[in-house]
């Protein structure tokens, strides 16, 4: 079977002008290039290019076929991905109408293509208008953010705008276009299911074949990680087949174990010529989610070889608006900031797109679990024949696209239809919910994908509009720290069996708003700051909280930086919390991971892929094993979570010190708690103590391991940080180099918060950011990889603490 790309297209837009691009390619992109449209991102340009999306475009490419293709008894046109209303004519001649970014459609044209040049055009039709047209006709709700229509078709929905998007609808090409070219059959489908058993997986094969497939065969081998094949066999005349893998290498998300990945090659044959091939990757392992009965009601628990897990990660959106600049690279980036900062798990959200195969093979190499929606949020639907025809079809071609991937570990209706359909009055809508999230989807994932669990909704409690959300059984979505201004500490009063939406705001980094803004913007409510901020009203749902806990920035850049270590410290509240509760609650993905465009919202690494401080402190709050505080006034509580499969045995340190550093107090005791479990280990009362000193008095609490190497460190203030009397610090800085490796080395005199060092290259960064300096003891941090010297790196070092949220309001030594 023969694939042959069709790249090279010509762009024509409603002014009649002509321009050359190449595939992926959209309206946006190519104008962009060709210089003829201004960057939707910059400032408040987005509102130009909104409407450009109310025209029409056009792609045209010319196929030449020549003798040798013509020869072939088979010939199809295959789009893998239009975007979205779109007329295709070849030869002057109408092949399709489709409306369905979502899936790839397939033409047979043997009997269109003809020698020499043919004409292929893509007229592709506003969208925006399109919306308006259907609305008009047939009212179907929104969440409010998104533009009014955009439930009528499936494109992705935060195109269209939401609470962290802009309205950017683009239109045109975002994934490959071929002619496939064949003789006599090619692979359809290969299924994969999995039956473990002690020391041994049994493989259940089966391949399926279009064209003529009569007298083909398909052969299947498996190659082991090292690549040395480990079983082969032919398959029956149904095209099934039974591989054995003896003492097999079994999976694991990251945090438990590796990742080995077998391959799977599927072959083909006609008599002893191979004519199609297809390779896969597979991860063997059980994976399931529990909802069995327990005290509290029905756990929510992913379970991995057996093994029950705590889920820990975030919630994954769309990298990017303009759907051409996404590539391998730039999401293997992204996943492996993931793993920097401990995830074991992505939900990927149901607004945006089913993404590339590369997502989840890295998924499948790194071990990450993905939770995958599918592509409905916040959405009502109408369900007549023809829009169930198409997300059928939808549903089908993507399962059997991903099903086999090792990372795959939940199908999840939509995202919160059940909670927005339950209060609805109009029985159609609820009838139409209902039939398409637990009927038509459960039935589709039952028949191709029987070992992937599937759930109705995010959040649920199973079904049937029975209190989802609620916090005996199901997920949930907690937003009323942040939506309702509740303080942080309510998140201690949830008690939820899987958290899969939680979130508080923060500002993008200070180089990602200086490249989006004027100088003149850089105020939190000017018409630009507002314009990248698409929560109604959160700029002053930011400054409210920012009253609550820390004093007022003196600057913008002490903004910037205050929204971004309150985000921090919110949601390490909420992670603390939901992990010293595990068996109770069983995964946490807060909301929300990554951005689309530059802007201020949820997410812990911004539009420009820079790490806010939220993304370094989940490196800490899902460390394999936690030591984390809950206080109550003076009263502490002390816990250890142990996400090992081995039990773990270290050493507590707890000192309770002034402000610059004089130990008032020291203790360190010995701590054992089991595998996978979570321990309240010790409690104190400081309150004789502190008595009079609370404002200048801190404590801090230090885990280490049984060697005595240092795992974590925290600092616990017993008075909210605009209360601490913090004063000016001296910091000293040195680096050392030992084997390679480059350390930063701080002290300084007075306890320092949430440091973020700028070294005198930018570029360079620590690995990590936002910690504690205590007074008068050295911390040494990792320099990411650089030729630049210790002297160029302390040229110009700068850092950024709580002291610098308000520098006026600083006592001295």
């Amino acid at each position: 079977m023969k694939k042959i790309p069709i790249s090279d297209w010509v762009y024509q837009g409603h002014d009649g002008e002509r321009i050359a691009c190449t595939v992926p390619a959209s309206m946006y992109s190519v104008l962009l290039k060709a210089g003829k449209m201004k960057d939707p991102f910059y400032r408040m340009q987005e509102k130009e290019a909104t409407a450009l999306s109310f025209r029409d475009c056009s792609f045209e490419a010319v196929l030449r076929a020549d003798e040798e293709l013509l020869s072939h008894r088979f010939l199809y046109l295959r789009f893998e991905g239009l975007d979205t209303l779109c007329d295709i004519e070849l030869n002057g001649r109408r092949l399709a109408y489709v409306e369905n970014m979502h899936r790839t459609f397939e033409f047979d044209v043997s009997d269109r293509l003809r020698p020499g040049e043919n004409h292929l055009r893509l007229y592709f039709h506003s969208p925006l208008r399109a919306m308006q047209e259907a609305q008009n006709r047939h009212y179907l709700g929104t969440d409010g953010n998104c533009f009014d229509g955009a439930a009528h078709f499936r494109k992705a929905f935060y195109m269209m705008g939401w609470d962290w998007g802009p309205n950017l609808p683009d239109m045109g090409i975002w994934r490959p276009v071929y002619i496939v070219a064949f003789d006599k059959a090619r692979l359809a489908d290969v299924e994969v299911r999995q039956s473990h058993r002690k020391n041994r997986v049994d493989l259940s094969l089966s391949a399926t074949a279009d064209g003529d497939a009569e007298g083909t065969t398909a052969r299947f081998s498996l190659l082991d990680p090292t690549g040395k094949t480990v079983s082969e066999v032919m398959a029956n005349e149904d095209g099934d087949a039974i591989l054995f893998v003896d003492d097999p290498q079994l999976w694991w998300p990251n945090g438990y174990g590796k990742q080995p990945l077998y391959t799977l090659v599927t072959t083909l044959m006609d008599g002893e010529q191979e004519i199609d091939r297809r390779e896969m990757r597979i991860g063997l392992r059980t994976l399931t989610l529990s909802t069995a009965k327990d005290r509290w009601g029905r756990e929510f628990c992913f379970v991995i070889n057996r093994k029950k897990i705590f889920s820990m990660g975030a919630n994954y959106v769309p990298e990017d608006n303009i759907l051409s600049r996404l590539s391998k690279e730039r999401t293997e980036k992204l996943l492996r900031q993931c793993i920097k900062a401990n995830f074991n798990t992505v939900r990927v959200w149901g607004g945006g797109f089913y993404p590339f195969d590369w997502f989840y093979d890295l998924c499948d190499e790194l071990g990450l679990l993905v939770w995958q929606d599918f592509m409905i949020a916040c959405m009502d639907v109408r369900m007549l024949p023809s829009f169930e025809e198409n997300v059928r079809v939808e549903a089908e071609q993507n399962l059997c696209r991903i099903r086999h991937h090792a990372c795959l570990g939940i199908l999840c209706g939509n995202n919160e239809m059940e909670l927005f359909t339950k209060g609805k009055t109009d029985e159609r809508v609820r009838a139409d919910y209902l039939y398409l999230y637990e009927r038509v989807l459960p039935d589709i994932a039952k028949r191709l994908a029987p070992d992937i669990f599937y759930w109705p909704s995010s959040p649920s409690s199973g079904g049937g509009f029975r209190d989802p959300g609620g916090s005996d059984e199901g997920d949930a979505h907690y937003w009323s720290v942040w939506h309702s201004r509740k303080p942080m500490t309510d998140y201690r009063k949830q008690t939820f069996r899987f958290c899969s939406e939680f979130g508080f705001e923060s500002m993008p980094n200070k180089e990602t708003v200086e490249a989006f803004s004027l100088p003149s913007d850089r105020n939190l409510f000017s018409p630009v700051m507002n314009h990248h901020q698409k929560c109604k009203g959160a700029n002053g749902t930011i400054m409210y909280y920012l009253s609550e806990y820390y004093l007022y920035p003196e600057s913008f850049d002490a903004v910037i930086y205050a929204s971004q270590v309150m985000q921090a410290d919110a949601i390490t509240y909420a992670v603390e919390h939901f992990r010293r509760i595990r068996g109770r609650c069983m995964g946490t993905t807060y909301w929300q991971l990554n951005d689309c465009w530059p802007v201020a919202s949820w997410s812990s690494v911004d539009g420009a892929g820079r790490e806010k401080a939220l993304h370094h402190a989940a490196r800490r709050f899902f460390a394999p094993v936690l030591l984390s505080a809950e206080e109550e006034g003076t009263a502490v509580s002390f816990h250890v979570t142990n996400e090992k499969l081995i039990p773990f045995k270290g050493k507590i340190e707890l000192r309770l010190c002034t402000r610059e550093g004089e130990i008032l107090s020291d203790e360190c005791l010995d701590v054992c708690v089991d595998a996978l479990s979570s321990a309240s280990v010790l409690a104190r009362d400081y309150a004789d103590a502190v008595r009079g000193k609370e404002q200048s008095t801190y404590l801090t609490y230090t885990l280490m391991d049984a060697e005595g190497a240092v795992i974590s460190r925290s600092t616990l203030l017993f008075v909210r940080p605009k209360q601490f009397a913090y004063r000016k610090p001296q910091i000293t800085a040195r680096i050392t180099e030992t084997c390679g490796v480059k350390r930063l080395h701080l002290c300084a005199d007075t306890l320092v918060q949430k440091v973020r060092v700028t070294l005198g290259d930018p570029s360079v960064e620590p690995e990590e950011q936002y910690f504690d300096l205590w007074g008068g003891e050295e911390y040494a941090v990792e320099i990411n990889p650089t030729e630049r010297t210790a002297e160029e790196l302390l040229d110009g070092i700068s850092f950024f603490s709580v002291a610098d949220i308000a520098p006026s309001c600083l006592g001295s030594n």
